[in-house]
């Protein structure tokens, strides 16, 4: 588990101080993908790097697995960040090396045997669907290809914690959904804590259990991915996943009706809940706005709909979807 106390991290410049993370509280379970959201600025790449300490907080703890990493002297933080992989959103290749010498650069670092070496590369090269290019350059390599290459490299020294910052940004949608699927099999696979830093949201929504939200510094929501797409509780989050608080009055002008905004969860965004409602209650329903995600194995539908009709009907109506066990929310 990685446990994260009151961490706040200032940048001092000549002429200012700014703050990058302030008072970020956040604990990882051992085993899951965490996503960590946020728009540039908003302190996600601070974090990921704090974690393996590259940049030095200014405040607060990090403790992983039990062991508080503030407290490592210069060797024991070189041995605690073998245990820790890397993979950036640029691939980080040295191109003057093959495809194997770019996985072999940090087992020799590690002091690694050469025999040893070798058996790991072609375990790694066959795990990441690279065993052909192993004697390739950078240059000779797609993008996609490239950050399989980042991955190797990254799951080199068997680490018990792989950071993701942006890696899929500079990707097209196909490689990325290729590298995800590919993050997803080394995580079950080896049950490996993986931590995400994305401002992607179809990257949350494909690969995380859990996600936190950054805003300016500061963290505003954590939670599981279904609950977040689903409920968002704050401003930011709702722009994220596109739901907004302001509804368009041109579309909510219902005179004699009430407009009112459904949620749906699982088996419910499968069942015919308008035509019923239609069809018990006599009054018309409008579909206004919606939309209807998957994520993981759940089904989420936000509907926005306005009904007309007698007030005790429209009423009845909306106790009616209550008891169905949406929830709803009346916006005029």
């Amino acid at each position: 588990m990685i446990q994260i106390k009151n961490l706040t991290k200032i940048y001092q410049t000549k002429k200012e101080s700014i703050t990058a993370l302030r008072g970020v509280n956040l604990e990882i379970n051992d085993g899951e993908i965490f996503g960590i959201m946020g728009l540039s600025g908003a302190g996600k790449s601070s974090l990921i790097r704090c974690i393996n300490r590259l940049e030095e907080p200014t405040e607060g703890s990090i403790e992983i697995n039990g062991h508080d990493i503030m407290s490592l002297n210069h060797d024991e933080l070189r041995e605690m960040r073998k245990k820790i992989g890397m993979i950036f959103q640029h691939f980080n290749l040295l191109s003057s090396k093959t495809v194997y010498e770019n996985i072999a650069f940090p087992l020799n670092i590690s002091g690694v045997p050469a025999n040893e070496i070798d058996k790991r590369i072609n375990e790694l090269l066959g795990m990441v669907g690279l065993a052909d290019k192993k004697d390739s350059y950078p240059s000779q390599l797609s993008g996609g290809q490239k950050q399989r290459v980042g991955i190797a490299r990254a799951l080199a020294n068997r680490p018990t914690l792989l950071l993701s910052d942006e890696a899929t940004s500079a990707l097209d949608p196909q490689t990325t959904a290729q590298i995800l699927s590919l993050l997803k099999e080394i995580n079950r696979r080896l049950n490996l804590t993986i931590i995400i830093i994305t401002h992607q949201m179809d990257v949350i929504r494909e690969i995380c259990d859990r996600v936190a939200v950054l805003n300016s510094g500061e963290l505003v929501e954590v939670g599981n991915v279904v609950d977040i797409f689903s409920q968002p509780s704050s401003q930011i989050t709702k722009k994220f996943v596109g739901i907004e608080d302001g509804i368009p009055e041109d579309i909510i002008d219902y005179e004699n009706g009430r407009v009112i905004r459904i949620l749906f969860i699982g088996r419910s965004a499968r069942e015919p809940v308008i035509s019923r409602l239609v069809k018990t209650f006599d009054v018309d329903a409008n579909i206004l706005s919606g939309n209807i995600q998957h994520i993981h194995s759940e089904t989420i539908g936000n509907l926005i709909i306005g009904l007309e009709g007698k007030p005790d009907k429209i009423e009845d109506a909306i106790g009616w979807l209550k008891n169905q066990g949406l929830k709803i929310e009346v916006l005029k």
